[in-house]
């Protein structure tokens, strides 16, 4: 079955993206992980040492080519739902980068860009 509707479907993309961020990484020899924790404010942690890990929060980056850096509120099939996690802002806190992905398709990827933004910048940024 295909999905048709439009929150599913951005749901759906985004969660491509993680995959896309994640076959990357592997591909590139990372010891990175998807996190399968349902209230974790990251998507995927990359070992880069024994003992030292980064945290990474996937975002899609939109028609216009922004990136958000909210956290907290829901996308895609279930971004009606209403929890008790409050809207925030990516922070050190939270993750240690937000990275943009993008890609551009005609019968699959033809160009994926992945724009990596430290949480610091963001925090920065206020």
């Amino acid at each position: 079955m295909r999905i048709t509707d439009k929150g599913k479907l951005a749901s759906a993309k985004g969660f491509a993206n993680e995959s896309r961020l994640l076959a990357a990484l592997l591909e590139r020899g990372y010891n990175a992980s998807r996190v399968d924790l349902p209230h974790s404010t990251y998507d995927i942690v990359v070992e880069l040492e024994q003992n030292n890990i980064i945290r990474l929060q996937v975002k899609t980056v939109s028609k216009s080519g922004s990136v958000s850096f909210k956290g907290g509120v829901r996308g895609g099939a279930d971004r009606f739902y209403k929890s008790d996690v409050k809207e925030y802002i990516q922070n050190t806190d939270t993750s240690d980068a937000v990275v943009g992905v993008k890609s551009t398709k005609k019968n699959g990827d033809t160009d994926i860009d992945f724009w990596f933004i430290p949480s610091c910048y963001i925090e920065h940024l206020g």
